[in-house]
This record gives structure tokens, C-alpha cells and sequence, in this order.
């Protein structure tokens, strides 16, 4: 059925976009791959390809995260997509991005050479008297302020909740040990 919904919203050159969907298309002329949002109906000349779609923007719900690699360069203060000299969507190509609620709040598309890495997953929270590992993979400062070399081991210690960073991974899960009384702790 999906199939036959796709040919139904292409009929010929007409491409029906429905609200919050998307296509990319390639035109044979520059070779440029643009996106191109609905709701819309598009009629794509002689030049043109469509590569993809339509295509359901992704909307991260509330207290969520998804992680895109080769992720797009944006503008700091307008947000607006930064182009190249040719008009193409400038990539970081290699680089991963974490995306929230909180950083992108409306559907958004993914632009040529964007890739969701996974499904968009809930935020986990570290309990009380528990911890996360974390292990820098390449070195930056973290939101605390301090100073990660690649390689560097440290702790995440909960109760938080732990927003995941693409410059370090989750070594392991660290729970509490509690010593009874009357016995020791052999480390």
C-alpha cells in the first residue's frame, strides 16, 4: 500500500508533498540536489530527478534525541542553511550532531547526505547514587566547562538526566555498591 500511495502522490510531473513531508531533487543542468517541503504541489521540469520521497520530516517529541551524521552547516545567528559558491547545502561530512526537542523544536527535513544514525531515542535518566562512564573520544570542553582530552575516563553522576555527546561514549553503567554491616568491600 505504501508503494501505491507514493505513485498516487506522483502523477507524471506533478508531485503532491503532503504538510510536514519532503523531496529531494536533482537538477541535471547544475547537478545540485535540493529539498524541497510541502505542503506543495511541485511540478518538476525536464532537468529534474526526484532521489527521494516524499519523505516524513522527523519531530523529535519532548525529553528525546536523535543523532544525524554528516550533518548540514547553519548559519549561528540567522539558522539560516549556509550554501556553497554552486548553491549546494554545505555538509559536514564525517561529523555526527546530537539533535533534541530543545534545539529543534519543529519537523525537520534531513538534506542530502544527512542520515538519522538511530531512531529517536528517550533521554536516559541516571538514578540516584548511579553513574554513567563516559569515555572522550576526541578532545573539547563539555558543558561543565572542563577541559576533555581524547581518551580521558570520568564519571556522569546521577540523579540527571545525561543528553548524549557525540565527542564521547557511554563506557558503562556504574551502580551503587552498598557494604552491609559486618562485612568489607576487596577491591
Amino acid at each position: 500500500t505504501s508503494k501505491k500511495k507514493k505513485n498516487n502522490m506522483a502523477e507524471g510531473n506533478l508531485i503532491r508533498i503532503p504538510p510536514f513531508n519532503y523531496i529531494h531533487v536533482l537538477n541535471y543542468n547544475n547537478n545540485i540536489t535540493s529539498v524541497v517541503e510541502g505542503p506543495i504541489t511541485y511540478v518538476k521540469q525536464e532537468h529534474e530527478h526526484v532521489l527521494l520521497g516524499p519523505e516524513p520530516m522527523l519531530q523529535i517529541p519532548p525529553r528525546h534525541f536523535c543523532i544525524i551524521s554528516n550533518p548540514i552547516i547553519r548559519n549561528p545567528s540567522s539558522k539560516e542553511v549556509e550554501l556553497d559558491d554552486y548553491g549546494m547545502v554545505r555538509v559536514r561530512f564525517g561529523e555526527r550532531e546530537v539533535r533534541t526537542n530543545e534545539t529543534h523544536p519543529e519537523p525537520f527535513p534531513l538534506y542530502p547526505y544527512e542520515k538519522k544514525e538511530k531512531n529517536i531515542s528517550k533521554i536516559p535518566i541516571i538514578d540516584k547514587n548511579h553513574a554513567y562512564k563516559l569515555l572522550a573520544v576526541r578532545d573539547f570542553v563539555d558543558l561543565d566547562g572542563h577541559k576533555r582530552n581524547a581518551g580521558d575516563e570520568w564519571l556522569h553522576i546521577g540523579p540527571c538526566s545525561y543528553i548524549p555527546q557525540v565527542e564521547c561514549d557511554v563506557v558503562e553503567r556504574i551502580s551503587p555498591l552498598v557494604i552491609q554491616p559486618n562485612r568489607a568491600l576487596k577491591m
